[in-house]
């Protein structure tokens, strides 16, 4: 399996899952905006194959693709487990948003019984570097576009470069999106594919080096305009069963309000949503529901995930024996980054900017 993944052919991110695990961002000073560098990514690309689930990313992913006068074609799943439609409210922003643009949408329906309990998910499992259920859903999806669109390139609804902000001195501040993000969200998507032979195009904002300038950049505009800024905050609560089932910490910074006014700064008019889901949550309830046992989700199919994902970070993490590495150590910035998030900080404090924050739950 390839350890070295590089994204664009001018990359401005490589990510390395082998042993030596890390994260590097490439970055070149521009004046160009957001929407200039994403012309110069796209612009031999005339049709674009659009993963649209109608959540405020691919909302954007279209935005983008329609101002830049692209031939689409959108996808999207619907989700079943037995007679339930469990990402009805995907579905239906998803065809609102094709019919609101004049574009053409496909569903494709994906039976999530059969899947889990066929045992079909680990076929995108550890050769993908993928301990995540809910993603293999997600490479299962665009196998099937392969094998029933002959796709050659697929643009996804991928999550911005985000800087975080904190005032207090025990608490770090940061890229929000740490090495997990990379290493455990982003790079099975980027080996997947390439098996396929089908040019992902997950994340965009990492594509080129003027790119990841812009996209972090936009950071400030927003600090400066809104007068807000996403809080790194570590607070943690249990579950009802007195687990710290959820990882990291529920009581996270409000991304996604941030995230709105990073995309909206840069193409009005996307959708907003009270939340983002991703269909999921509905099974989660249905099993926790049915067994009584919050995480059940999690006992029959993220855990066995895990355990079968020998080749990711976190099993390098775990069997180390003694080396002093953990997540968010492995990032590499460019002098232009730290730059960049040297007059981020600057802007937060000169604006009096405030921290949006509320409670994010898996469920």
């Amino acid at each position: 399996m390839e350890t070295n993944i590089k994204l664009g052919k001018e990359p401005g991110l490589e990510i390395d899952i082998s042993p030596a695990f890390y994260v590097k961002f490439f970055a070149t000073k521009t004046d160009k905006s957001v929407l200039s560098c994403a012309n110069d990514l796209l612009k031999d690309i005339d049709k674009i194959n659009l993963s649209l689930s109608g959540g405020l990313d691919s909302q954007f992913s279209l935005a983008i693709a329609k101002h830049l006068k692209k031939d689409i074609t959108a996808y999207t799943y619907r989700t079943l487990w037995n007679q339930t439609i469990c990402n009805a409210e995907d579905v239906y922003m998803a065809q609102y948003m094709s019919d609101r643009n004049d574009v053409h949408l496909n569903i494709i329906d994906i039976d999530l019984n059969k899947f889990f309990n066929d045992n079909m998910h680990f076929a995108y499992g550890k050769q993908f570097a993928n301990q995540s259920p809910q993603l293999a859903v997600h490479l299962y999806w665009i196998d099937l576009l392969h094998s029933e669109y002959k796709i050659k390139n697929i643009l996804m609804g991928g999550d911005p470069p985000l800087f975080k902000y904190s005032s207090s001195q025990t608490s770090k501040n940061k890229i929000r999106m740490n090495d997990t993000f990379y290493h455990d969200i982003l790079t099975p998507y980027y080996l997947f594919c390439k098996t396929k032979n089908i040019l992902c195009l997950r994340d965009i904002y990492y594509h080129n080096p003027e790119l990841v300038y812009a996209g972090f950049k936009n950071n400030i505009d927003v600090v400066i305009n809104k007068k807000i800024y996403i809080e790194n905050d570590t607070r943690s609560v249990k579950t009802p069963d007195g687990q710290n089932y959820i990882s990291n910490s529920p009581f996270l910074s409000d991304n996604y309000i941030f995230k709105y006014e990073w995309y909206n700064s840069i193409i009005e008019g996307l959708v907003p949503q009270k939340s983002e889901t991703t269909g999921f949550e509905t099974l989660k309830k249905i099993l926790a529901s049915e067994s009584g046992v919050y995480n059940r989700f999690d006992q029959l199919y993220r855990f066995p995930m895990q355990d079968q994902a020998v080749n990711t970070v976190r099993t390098y993490m775990k069997n180390s024996k003694g080396r002093a590495r953990s997540r968010g150590r492995n990032v590499i910035l460019p002098e232009e980054l730290n730059n960049l998030f040297t007059d981020f900080q600057k802007q937060v404090e000169i604006t009096n900017a405030s921290p949006i924050n509320r409670y994010n739950f898996d469920f």
